[in-house]
Order: structure tokens, then C-alpha cells, then sequence
């Protein structure tokens, strides 16, 4: 569920957006940490060269096999 899993809080009204726009500003606050250990755990390397990664490994696997 996005809720437990998610990279960020699940609103419902214009002033949750706000609210949390303004929690997750303010980088000490239990959730903006809750979320960045989220999304360090999932995108390990943040380096600007996914796609280049994502490439690599599909035309890898296209490789005929010998």
C-alpha cells in the first residue's frame, strides 16, 4: 500500500496538500526522514544515470546467446 510504502504522504483536501507540502519542507521533521529512508532503501543510486543503466541491462539481455 502507498500509505506504508510510499515516498510521501496520501492526502485527501487542498489544505492536507498544503500542510504536508509544509511538513516535508522542513527536513526535520520525523516524516520528511521517514520518507528520504524510503526512498534511499529504493533508489540506492541516485546519480543521474538510471537510464543509462536501464540500457545497458536490456541490451544485455538482448545479446544472442552462444
Amino acid at each position: 500500500k502507498y500509505p506504508d510504502n510510499g515516498f510521501g504522504p496520501v492526502v485527501e483536501t487542498v489544505n492536507d496538500v498544503v500542510q504536508s507540502v509544509h511538513e516535508l519542507l522542513d527536513d526535520t521533521s520525523s516524516q520528511s526522514q521517514l520518507y528520504a529512508k524510503r526512498i534511499d532503501s529504493t533508489f540506492p543510486s541516485r546519480d543521474g544515470k538510471a537510464s543509462e543503466r536501464v540500457i545497458a541491462a536490456i541490451e544485455e539481455r538482448l545479446k544472442p546467446i552462444n
